[in-house]
């Protein structure tokens, strides 16, 4: 087929496929999350969602214990 068409058709016919196939990254960027949340295959991290859901409750407990840890070895 790319005989046929000659060399700077043939590179010209798979630079506007190329061309054609650009907006797919940035679709599946915008839309990545719906499609995941849509999916029954994509995984899900309870540990990860649960760590999201009170960011405020680690500080607070590493930061509790920090002084008492240092007034054991005191």
């Amino acid at each position: 087929m790319i005989e046929g068409m000659g060399i700077q058709w043939a590179g010209t016919l798979l630079g506007l496929f190329a061309f054609c196939l650009v907006p797919l990254p940035i679709w599946f960027y915008l839309r990545g999350a719906q499609i995941r949340s849509k999916s029954s295959f994509a995984p899900t991290f309870p540990v990860a969602n649960k760590a999201s859901a009170n960011p405020d409750d680690e500080p607070e407990s590493q930061s509790a214990s920090a002084p008492q840890d240092l007034e054991k070895q005191a």
